[in-house]
């Protein structure tokens, strides 16, 4: 946690001035009794999530979460999807292998879609009949 402030008397300012500063952080805002709010600055939307999760359990209150302000770096997001694309591009040919396989060792077409968790129709696909 970066930062926690709890204000009391009534939500107010503080805590909206709180939630407008909060630069690159993520906000986590919530109410603790119908007098007392809580601001949670924190740098990852895990750590959020967590926190929200938490204040949730021992409140029966409003829980929000504000995005960071500011530019969002978009280049490490990219790769991540990047690689996420390749490993799924990897995991298709070695279910189309697989399917090419079973089909030569007899397997039915619905069957083989079945077991991989793909469409009959991907699977007709795969085996160049459609």
């Amino acid at each position: 946690m970066i930062y926690m402030q709890t204000f009391t008397s009534g939500r107010g300012e503080q805590v909206d001035r709180t939630i407008a500063e909060r630069g690159p952080y993520y906000a986590v805002t919530g109410q603790i009794r119908t007098d007392q709010h809580f601001v949670h600055l924190c740098a990852t939307a895990e750590r959020a999530e967590a926190i929200k999760a938490e204040a949730q359990t021992n409140s029966p209150y409003a829980v929000r979460i504000y995005s960071p302000k500011g530019v969002v770096p978009l280049a490490p997001i990219g790769k991540q999807l990047a690689a996420a694309r390749s490993k799924v591009d990897q995991i298709i040919l070695l279910a189309q292998a697989a399917a090419l396989r079973a089909h030569e060792e007899g397997k039915p077409e619905t069957l083989i879609a079945s077991e991989l968790g793909v469409d009959r129709m991907t699977v007709r696909k795969w085996l160049g009949k459609r």
